[in-house]
């Protein structure tokens, strides 16, 4: 349940911080790349289960930062701040560590929640262009049910994104 709720909140994060073209920029270096290039990286790391699947904590992160340079933590606080004011750096680390792991059925309904808002930001996105359709992974389309006819979200539905809880 941990990986496919891994895998949907990846895209949704993924997808929310691409533009209508699907170009992500890189929340520590500003390396654009397409939403299926880029990672979803993590402020605090995924161990810390309480923040693991917090937006906050998460965006669109290239590769090289995430995965060759250790995340670029530091770089990452600044942009955080930036984005969301000061002291959002240690908001985020104490939910981490004084967060309760989220219960089963707590995982299942962010897992419905954020296929719900991938789906939905896809279908918006095919409307727009059709060429974003060919830029979308099978994968994908399987796990979140897209009519591989017109590739649209069967699932979408319109929520705000969870808070930490």
């Amino acid at each position: 349940m941990t990986s496919r709720l891994d895998r949907c909140f990846s895209w949704f994060v993924r997808l929310r911080d691409s533009d209508s073209k699907g170009m992500v920029t890189c929340i520590t270096c500003g390396k654009r790349e397409h939403w299926t290039k880029v990672d979803a990286g993590h402020f605090i790391s995924r161990k810390f289960l309480a923040a693991r699947w917090m937006g906050i904590n998460v965006h669109g992160q290239c590769k090289g930062c995430n995965m060759q340079s250790g995340g670029q933590q530091w770089l990452y606080s600044k942009a955080l701040e930036r984005m969301y004011g000061k002291g959002v750096c240690d908001e985020i680390y104490e939910i981490a560590t004084t967060g309760k792991r989220p219960t089963n059925d707590k995982l299942k309904e962010w897992i419905e929640y954020y296929e719900a808002k991938v789906a939905a930001i896809l279908a918006e996105r095919i409307a727009a262009d059709r060429s974003f359709n060919r830029s979308i992974p099978q994968d994908l389309t399987r796990r979140i049910h897209v009519d591989r006819s017109t590739r649209r979200g069967a699932r979408g539905r319109d929520r705000d994104e969870r808070d930490a809880e």
